[in-house]
């Protein structure tokens, strides 16, 4: 049975640790990144909340780490979500979801029919720091008013990777450009060449783009979505 080494943050990692176990893969985890909350002005998020038409949450960890302050606030806005995930930690939060993403990605959410024609609209981007330009961009030349609201950060992981175990996997997920070269920078050098030899399972056709041009030189497998199912679907593919 392969050996996947799982790099996505705690605890998504760790429960995608847990999934792949449950159907028979032996995994390695070594998350490349630490999620931490930022330092926010209660009072100006709070603002920026209450005066929103539309909250675009961004990821799961954006609705978690938002959670005091949504327990705050007076929300009237509509609420838009990119994947399931992130609706469901948005439901959990006691909110509704009006608008989900056909897919678990910017394009996707851009498709949707109630983000087409934004003229004079609010929108707030709820995500984490040094978050991708491209949704706020493109929600702007449609007539928005885009401000963003940054509750969390990543940052590269302080623990050592032990190269014994980067050996032992045959096939290595990555979820997010950062954490692929977060995870390089800390191979030692005489194995990395060792490392590029390595399947690589990704996320998204945007994210193998990147590996292929970092220079792996194996498999690129694709997976349909960052969801554990959809992981586990494509890493099932390979080893089928």
């Amino acid at each position: 049975m392969l050996t996947v080494l799982i790099t996505r943050p705690r605890p998504q990692g760790e429960a995608l640790c847990e999934a792949m176990q449950a159907v028979g893969y032996k995994t390695v985890y070594f998350p490349t990144m630490d999620i931490h909350a930022t330092t926010l002005q209660q009072a100006e998020a709070l603002k920026k909340i209450n005066a929103a038409d539309i909250i675009v949450f961004i990821s799961a960890n954006a609705a978690q780490y938002a959670s005091k302050l949504l327990a705050q606030a007076s929300i009237t806005a509509r609420i838009a979500c990119i994947g399931k995930a992130t609706a469901a930690a948005v439901k959990d939060q006691g909110l509704s979801v009006d608008i989900l993403s056909r897919s678990m990605n910017s394009e996707g959410l851009l498709a949707c029919d109630e983000l087409q024609s934004l003229q004079g609209k609010r929108v707030l981007m709820i995500r984490g720091k040094g978050g991708r330009e491209f949704l706020g961009q493109t929600l702007g030349r449609r007539g928005a008013h885009v401000d963003y609201l940054e509750v969390y950060e990543r940052r590269k992981t302080t623990d050592k990777l032990d190269p014994a175990s980067l050996e032992k996997a045959d096939i290595v997920l990555v979820t997010s450009q950062e954490g692929l070269m977060n995870l390089v920078h800390l191979i030692p050098g005489r194995s990395r060449a060792a490392f590029y030899q390595k399947t690589v399972l990704v996320s998204s056709q945007r994210l193998a783009d990147f590996v292929c041009a970092c220079g792996f030189l194996q498999q690129v497998v694709i997976a349909a979505s960052p969801c554990a199912d959809a992981l586990i679907e494509a890493l099932q593919s390979v080893s089928n």
